[in-house]
């Protein structure tokens, strides 16, 4: 097949033109802002160039056997092509200020201005000059501008992946008023993107179905996953699950599905760990609970950066990739605090329970021993939500130990636990 050949090509319409070269070869590499570099056997450069030439009479195209060459041939002589081992003949007649063409970050303008006063101003003038001592004058930076010049690559190829969409839309023919019949329909496309994941060793952390109804209204809803998952089955009941829920307001006409890719979930699981629940499992239960006591219900509790007590709000739930030592740490029993040193040994300590909602209470004065506090706490007061209070630790007659508030926004007091 012999040496790889490269076709350059500027366009007014980058995107139109990618569109369209990705049917010639999966090789494509990007140059912002308005050109690309096709990679081609010798044998369908001709062919390349042909159809090129067929999509837009305008294009500026251009190959040779690097990529350096075919780029500033396309860019101030398209239509050339150049043969192998002529890339220094053909472009030592370029101006040096086509050398901006790479950008500040291989050419810098200093540079160009440097050569200009030494009289440089042709790509073939700057090859001319002694390497050695051009190195030594310029550094890494002029020994590389005249290797480019020369028409050689110092980098190689690196072909850009198009972007890959994992999404399938369907149109019916006729309207469907109920869930069941288009549960087929959205299994095979489910089954179709997941075989499209698997090929490429992905997994859907989120599923996005658009439900195109007979009011030409989009209902458009998003089920995310805790755990990344490939499995259409699953996926299937969990958007049945999220439709039976929040169910459309019309007919539907039409469907369109996606998958949000992302690396797989792998789990090794050790010896001295339980065994955690499959994750199909998990994202079927999280599913069903978040329909029986809705989604704004379900997640994991986080702490807000609050002085608030028990102040704490609801993110969505995903597993961590952290160990059964770094999720409970050394401290997990209620009623003890470990030593770090010697967890054997623990030393007891009291715990607090608390009241959830507080308990409004009137003190009585002649049923408290002994009292400490108060602890003034207050937060938020640049919100609707600002708060602040007065903490109180009492001891009753009856030997109990409360922990109490006055709250000084409603003027009264409240129990906030008991430490037992």
């Amino acid at each position: 097949m012999g040496a790889p050949r490269f076709v350059a090509v500027f366009t007014t319409d980058l995107a139109a033109l990618v569109r369209f070269v990705q049917d010639l070869t999966p090789r494509v590499e990007m140059y912002p802002p308005d050109g690309l570099i096709l990679e081609v056997s010798p044998r369908s450069e001709t062919t390349t160039r042909e159809r090129l030439a067929r999509y837009r009479a305008s294009l500026a195209v251009a190959s040779a056997s690097t990529r350096n060459c075919a780029l500033f041939a396309a860019r101030y002589r398209p239509g050339s092509n150049v043969e192998p081992g002529e890339e220094a003949v053909f472009l030592s007649s370029f101006p040096l200020s086509a050398l901006s063409l790479l950008g500040p970050e291989v050419c810098a303008p200093e540079l160009l201005e440097t050569l200009g006063r030494w009289g440089i101003r042709t790509f073939g003038q700057l090859v001319s000059l002694p390497r050695d001592e051009l190195k030594s004058r310029l550094g890494r930076s002029g020994s590389r501008i005249q290797q480019i010049a020369a028409g050689t690559d110092l980098i190689p190829f690196q072909s850009d992946e198009p972007e890959t969409q994992f999404e399938e839309t369907v149109d019916f023919d006729y309207a469907l008023n109920a869930l069941e019949p288009l549960s087929f329909t959205l299994g095979s496309l489910l089954e179709k993107l997941c075989g499209d994941l698997q090929a490429r060793g992905l997994a859907a952390e989120a599923v996005v179905v658009e439900l195109k109804l007979e009011s030409r209204r989009a209902y458009p809803r998003e089920v995310k996953l805790a755990v990344p998952l490939a499995n259409p089955k699953v996926l299937l009941s969990l958007v049945r699950l999220d439709l039976q829920t929040h169910p459309p307001s019309g007919r539907i006409v039409g469907i369109s599905v996606r998958l949000v890719p992302a690396p797989p979930r792998v789990l090794q699981h050790s010896l001295f760990e339980p065994l955690a629940p499959a994750p199909e499992k998990l994202a079927r239960t999280l599913a069903r609970l978040a329909a029986l006591v809705g989604e704004k219900n379900v997640g994991s509790p986080v702490l807000l950066d609050t002085y608030r007590s028990d102040a704490f709000q609801l993110v969505p739930f995903s597993v961590p990739m952290r160990k059964a030592i770094e999720r409970t740490g050394l401290t997990g029993f209620t009623g003890f605090a470990f030593n770090p040193v010697n967890p054997v040994n623990p030393v007891l300590s009291i715990a607090f329970r608390r009241f959830r909602p507080p308990v409004p209470t009137q003190l009585r004065p002649d049923r408290i021993v002994v009292w400490a506090g108060p602890w003034i706490a207050s937060g938020d007061w640049w919100t609707s939500g600002a708060w602040a209070r007065e903490e109180w630790d009492i001891e009753f007659t009856d030997g109990t130990i409360y922990k109490a508030f006055f709250d000084l926004h409603r003027k009264k007091w409240f129990l906030d636990g008991v430490y037992d």
